[in-house]
């Protein structure tokens, strides 16, 4: 009885095992997360006397590489690292001789930033390059009068036509053009529009690009003689700020943005403090003001507010030298200005805060050095640096940078790049 007991056990414990469902495969360890591609735009030429340098800085260093792209394809690409200095120029000339096309920038994250300086005949333009793409861009300043050319160039760095309407306004009012509708800008491509041959004699041009598929850059360049700036098309905004460097001449322009009237006003900082609404006044639809620097008593720097959505340009000319930047939608406690500069550089710094900013300054270039200054509240230091390859400069409360060199035969500004804490 027991050897029978014994057995029955033996049995059950025998089907048990067989009837045990078979253990699960291992699992493979979860994929690890994709890092999104971070990247920059910029408008690139090289020939016909012009010729264009990408710089990239980082400060957490790591390597960039540039992809320029025409005709629905790349033309070529060039990768190099940012060495321990945390920045780097990339010469077009190394990688082709493309003409007027577009450049995309592999930056290594978010603290990160790229420019384009383009050397021609006679003059130097400098702008920072593009990294946010919004569907609704404007661009004011521009002229079509006789002795001058002004183009729009329109860049798709991606896959698939983008397709994006015009709406541009003028001296002559709003400009109707079966060219400004349904404007096509091809795969990893460009649409290089000479505004000179639909509109003609225009004394200022404002341009509203409208796309309506697909990713579009946008920037503006007016050419006057050998001479040439460059500047941004921006998404509109209520704020702009605007640092401007001393003994400089030249105006601050502003454009309405939106169908409808909209006020404006212009507060100065100036050597006794900020001045409120020394200049206002209306604006309707792609109308421009142009308000000379001479007006502004002094300027160290300006801040625009509106009612409604507008863009401000900040151009330099006494009549032989030209440069032109966007203004900057709001402060930042970081920011990186890629110079790819030989010469001696400005950096204009606004404190537009209540309280003194403490701000670190570095060149990035080999034996770079750092210095601190305070930047008082509610004012402007402008100090003088060595070339470097970019400049960064950090703050515990919020500022705003503008980068200006002052050449021989021309000048070159841009505004700064706020980068992001990682």
């Amino acid at each position: 009885m027991r050897r029978l007991s014994a057995l029955l056990v033996l049995v059950a414990l025998g089907a048990g095992v067989y009837f045990l469902p078979p253990p699960a495969a291992p699992a493979p360890d979860p994929a690890p997360p994709t890092q999104p591609l971070i990247f920059s735009v910029c408008p690139v030429s090289e020939g016909s006397g012009r010729s264009t340098e990408v710089a990239v800085a980082s400060t957490l260093g790591g390597s960039s590489a540039i992809t320029l792209f025409a005709g629905g394809s790349t033309v070529g690409s060039l990768e190099i690292s940012l060495g321990e200095d945390g920045a780097v120029i990339m010469p077009v000339v190394d990688i082709a001789a493309v003409g007027t096309v577009g450049g995309l920038v592999e930056l290594p994250g978010g603290q990160a930033a790229a420019g384009s300086r383009t050397r021609g005949p006679a003059s130097t333009t400098l702008e920072a390059c593009v990294r946010e793409i919004p569907t609704r861009v404007v661009a004011t300043g521009g002229s079509t009068v006789s002795g001058g050319e002004l183009t729009l160039h329109l860049m798709n760095p991606f896959a698939g036509d983008a397709v994006a309407t015009l709406v541009v306004h003028s001296d002559a009012g709003l400009e109707a053009s079966d060219r400004f509708t349904r404007v096509i800008v091809p795969s990893r491509g460009s649409n290089v529009i000479t505004l000179n041959n639909t509109i003609p004699g225009r004394d200022w041009v404002t341009v509203r690009v409208e796309v309506t598929r697909g990713r579009v850059v946008a920037a503006l360049r007016q050419t006057v003689g050998d001479r040439a700036m460059s500047w941004n098309a921006v998404e509109p905004g209520t704020s702009w700020l605007v640092p401007v460097p001393t003994e400089v001449e030249g105006r601050l322009v502003i454009a309405g943005a939106d169908a409808g009237q909209v006020e404006y006003q212009v507060d100065v900082y100036g050597p006794d403090g900020v001045t409120e609404a020394l200049v206002s006044g209306e604006l309707a639809e792609g109308e421009m003001a142009s308000i000379p620097l001479a007006d502004l008593e002094g300027a160290r720097a300006a801040r625009v507010v509106a009612t409604g959505p507008i863009v401000t340009t900040l151009q330099l000319t006494d009549g032989t030298k030209h440069s032109a930047t966007t203004g900057a939608p709001a402060p930042a406690g970081s920011w990186l200005l890629p110079a790819a500069s030989t010469g001696s550089a400005r950096l204009v710094i606004l404190n537009p805060e209540l309280e003194d900013a403490s701000v670190v300054i570095r060149a990035m270039r080999e034996d770079g050095r750092e210095f601190r200054s305070t930047v008082a509240a509610e004012s402007v230091l402008e100090t003088s640096l060595d070339g470097a390859d970019a400049y960064l400069v950090d703050s515990d409360v919020p500022i705003v940078v503008l980068l200006y060199e002052a050449g021989e035969m021309d000048d070159a500004l841009a505004m700064g790049t706020p980068i992001e804490d990682e």
